[in-house]
C-alpha cells in the first residue's frame, strides 16, 4: 500500500508502533 512506501524501513520501534497506530487512526477516518 501507499502509506508503507512513504515510511523509510528502518524505523525505532515505538515510531513504527506510532506508524502504524496513526495509520489505523486514517483507515478508520476515511473508512477504507
Amino acid at each position: 500500500n501507499q502509506a508503507a512506501k512513504l515510511i523509510p524501513p528502518k524505523l525505532p520501534k515505538p515510531v513504527k508502533d506510532k506508524v502504524r497506530q496513526a495509520r489505523a487512526f486514517i483507515k478508520e477516518k476515511t473508512g477504507r
